[in-house]
């Protein structure tokens, strides 16, 4: 029985390990990789105003005439005419990516009979997929909540993580992450592993008088 039930069921797990997706379980980040696929789906199947479109964004954020934030939500909202299916296909991808860095990270941490999520400031349009891909029992990911784009990062990941151990009384037992953006949500865990964190994340958990674990993979 997974920790994260629906239709009443009952849960059986309450300690939970939840992994970062970029730079942490996949090597690189899967929204720039996501940006291509789209562009290159619209492009085969002769959809050329859409991606033209996603050359403007591109355009205008190199120009700085967009925030990251808004080139975020300009995409995702281009990529809803992109099918399911090709959301599943770009995810079962990305997982095949993590697969052998998830592995690595719970065997060495001891995760087998704890719950699993993952918590990403991806977009769901595809993080949603990794859920099956990966063997997560629930997924946190950027998403529109009553027309507004809610970005997971920094305060608004850590108050969906907050929201959900409040919701099932469950244990924040390890947080796996790569970046200091994570320091909101890694307040909240009993045990912190960096995951081949840059100079300044280092120097910025140490300044936070964050205790944190190391964990570098192999080149």
């Amino acid at each position: 029985m997974s920790w994260f039930v629906f239709l009443g069921q009952k849960m059986h797990k309450k300690s939970i390990n939840i992994f970062d997706l970029d730079g942490t379980i996949l090597k690189g980040n899967s929204f720039h990789s996501y940006v291509i696929f789209l562009f290159k789906s619209f492009v085969l199947s002769g959809r050329f105003i859409k991606a033209f479109s996603l050359l403007w964004l591109l355009g205008l954020r190199k120009a700085r005439r967009l925030d990251h934030y808004q080139l975020k939500q300009g995409v995702i909202n281009i990529a809803a005419g992109l099918s399911a299916k090709k959301n599943e296909k770009f995810a079962r991808r990305l997982a095949n990516q993590c697969n052998q860095r998830l592995s690595e990270l719970s065997a060495s941490y001891n995760d087998k009979d704890e719950c699993r999520v993952l918590a990403t400031a991806a977009p769901w349009n595809y993080a949603q997929y990794l859920k099956g891909f990966l063997k997560f029992d629930l997924v946190i990911a950027s998403e529109y909540i009553d027309d507004v784009y809610i970005e997971r990062i920094r305060e608004n990941k850590a108050d969906a993580i907050e929201e959900m151990l409040r919701q099932y009384s469950a244990e924040f037992s390890t947080f796996f992450t790569d970046h200091h953006d994570d320091i909101f949500a890694a307040r909240l865990a009993s045990r912190v592993i960096l995951v081949d964190p840059n100079e300044k994340t280092v120097q910025k958990f140490d300044d936070e008088k964050i205790n944190y674990l190391l964990h570098r993979f192999a080149l």
